[in-house]
């Protein structure tokens, strides 16, 4: 009599190792599942996610099963799939990311969106625009990528993260347009600029704890957490803007949900902003604050 096979060890076609680790994936509470099983798998085989419909009945085995398994537990260890990756996309562009930087997010395009609408709108001609935390160096990039001839400035507090965007910044060919300064918010930064836009820290020290696991044990406490309120960040970046921000200049930055009125509030206090609106993300919550400096 034959010793039946362990059947861990039968080969698995692509079609058949997706649904199963992706049901693995869902029962242990990872919303995205089925996509992160694609985009993982895509990944060890070489392929795009469309590709690997194309070698639907392809039997995965050996090295590249176990480095699959190797990839499925670091995201159950709740790692972001993009730090996993090492890229995502971002404003139709790729961007290497690690665990120095926060995930680039869709939310966050809306900065990028409306950036350019300023530009465009007053006709800027070789803009001076500077970003508060690049981080990865999205923003920046997509700026430089989708503006004619602007002039960034760019900041962040970690050394390690303008490493990161340095990095981006080569890959997209822009490195030209941007010049990282590693400082607090916009300290020591020089003007004068036609906008200020950034994506600060706003979470606060007492929400930190309802924050999902991948975000909170992986992405970096110091592009996340505020302080007490919240808005301590942003509490520096406002009076900042305000002296650098040329005449009719703007200011543009992204809030947390229920961050608005306070946000609004913080920018009235200074007398120096004649219009300030805000824009909606998917979910319909106010994301980003758009205001613009008065002409005096």
């Amino acid at each position: 009599m034959t010793r039946e096979k362990d059947p861990r060890n039968r080969p698995m076609r692509v079609v058949d190792l997706l649904a199963a680790s992706a049901q693995y994936l869902n029962e242990r509470g990872v919303q995205s599942a089925r996509l992160d099983a694609e985009l993982l798998l895509a990944h060890v085989l070489k392929v795009d996610r469309l590709g690997l419909y194309m070698v639907h009945d392809r039997p995965v085995v050996g090295p590249e099963r176990d480095a699959f398994r190797g990839l499925i537990k670091r995201r159950l260890d709740g790692e972001p799939v993009a730090y996993i990756l090492g890229r995502k996309e971002f404003y139709g562009l790729e961007f290497d990311v690690d665990s120095n930087v926060l995930v680039p997010r869709p939310e966050t395009e809306i900065l990028v969106d409306r950036t350019i609408e300023v530009v465009k709108a007053g006709n800027i001609a070789r803009p001076r625009i500077a970003e508060v935390g690049v981080g990865s160096g999205a923003i920046s990039v997509a700026l430089a990528i989708n503006i004619e001839q602007p002039k960034i400035v760019a900041t962040d507090i970690s050394p390690q993260a303008l490493k990161t965007a340095e990095r981006n910044a080569e890959k997209h060919s822009v490195k030209q347009s941007i010049m990282l300064v590693q400082t607090d918010v916009l300290n020591g930064v020089k003007g004068p600029f036609d906008i200020v836009v950034g994506n600060p820290p706003y979470i606060s020290e007492a929400e930190e704890h309802t924050l999902p696991i991948d975000i909170r044990n992986h992405e970096p406490r110091i592009a996340l957490i505020a302080g007490s309120t919240g808005l301590e960040i942003i509490e520096k970046l406002v009076p900042q803007a305000v002296e650098l921000l040329v005449s009719n200049g703007v200011l543009i930055f992204e809030i947390g949900i229920g961050q608005s009125e306070s946000a609004t509030e913080l920018l009235t206090r200074t007398g120096a902003f004649g219009s300030i609106e805000s824009a909606n993300d998917l979910a319909g919550h106010p994301r980003v604050v758009i205001a613009r400096k008065e002409n005096k």
